[in-house]
């Protein structure tokens, strides 16, 4: 059993590191050098994905339904924003108006893709 705290939830480095500290405190001066052959292997393969009961599969949809309706919101928001830059700049808006809807139309578009994206990751 790994004694270390919170083994195969934090990165090797800092494995690495906490196991060079400790070793330093027990006196070795090397720093207490650790082989990647020592550390714990965790089996992160794409071919086995984690397998969810009831509970952790609808956790998972609700999360997934979130990201979608938050990026179909973000979508329509710079719609919105699209058609008062268009429709300031037919009738002869100051341009700083124009500019100004056009990068916050940007800004929602780009929340939309990544919220969108990160439906499509869970």
């Amino acid at each position: 059993m790994d004694t270390r705290p919170c083994a195969g939830v934090v990165s090797k480095v800092f494995t690495v590191l906490w196991d060079s500290y400790k070793a330093r405190r027990a006196g070795n001066i090397a720093g207490g050098y650790v082989k990647m052959r020592d550390m714990p292997r965790v089996d992160m393969s794409p071919e086995a994905p984690a397998h969810r009961s009831g509970f952790g599969r609808f956790w998972h949809a609700l999360k997934q339904l979130f990201h979608e309706v938050v990026g179909a919101v973000f979508a329509v928001l710079a719609f919105a924003w699209v058609q008062s830059a268009i429709r300031a700049w037919t009738r002869d808006g100051a341009r700083w108006l124009v500019a100004t809807a056009f990068v916050v139309a940007a800004v929602m578009a780009v929340f939309s893709f990544t919220s969108f994206r990160r439906a499509r990751q869970l």
